[in-house]
């Protein structure tokens, strides 16, 4: 699985630990991780600021940089809720929509609520067993099972 690791500019700054050890994770799950280089900030500092239009040109670039990518991985929550909960709003009626929406999917892989722990374990162990992988995402509230091979 080829995954797209999104750094967010606190963690490039302040943790970049965080960073590497994100890759080696990953790498040690089985991905190939890509990293595009040119990639800087999801927008939120300037949205919790107030500066809207100037956070949506981030979020703009933001969205071009990840267009067209299958999975995205963030070691920021705060990051990955600030585009769940605010890019539908920013790009509402825009050229960026779509994408937008594609993008916000990605980082909103959502579980079945009506899947009772015994089905999710079992899943988990299956997904262990067939391919050596079980790949879990954890939102602060809920843990979720991704199964390997997911199509978004």
């Amino acid at each position: 699985m080829t995954v797209q690791l999104f750094i967010p500019c606190f963690i490039d700054q302040l943790y970049p630990d965080v960073a590497f050890n994100t890759i080696k994770v990953l790498e040690k799950a089985g991905c190939t991780v890509k990293y595009n280089e040119q990639q800087t900030c999801c927008g939120q500092p300037a949205f919790n600021a107030g500066f809207w239009g100037e956070s949506k040109d981030v979020c703009t670039k933001f969205v071009q940089e990840f267009d067209g990518i299958d999975y995205i991985v963030s070691p920021s929550a705060s990051c990955t809720g600030f585009v769940r909960n605010n890019f539908g709003k920013l790009f509402e009626n825009n050229a960026f929509q779509s994408p937008a929406k594609k993008v916000n999917k990605l980082l909103n892989i959502k579980p079945n609520p009506f899947e009772d722990r015994v089905r999710f374990f079992r899943r988990a162990f299956l997904d262990f067993m067939l391919d050596g992988n079980a790949f879990f995402y954890y939102d602060g509230n809920d843990i979720y099972l991704c199964p390997h091979g997911t199509s978004l």
